[in-house]
């Protein structure tokens, strides 16, 4: 089976990409363009998008 991930756009503050986390699917990349959002955190480690 493959495993999905996924691809955000507008990320915000990432509740989406957490949320799909949760239930199995693996965050791969998310853009976002304000530097607050960027700046917040879950508690948890999230990889870097290079």
């Amino acid at each position: 089976m493959t495993k999905l991930t996924l691809g955000s756009l507008f990320y915000g503050i990432g509740v989406f990409p957490l949320a799909a986390s949760r239930y199995g699917i693996q965050p791969i990349w998310a853009s976002e363009i304000e530097k607050v959002p960027e700046r917040f955190k879950h508690g948890f480690k999230i990889q870097p998008v290079i």
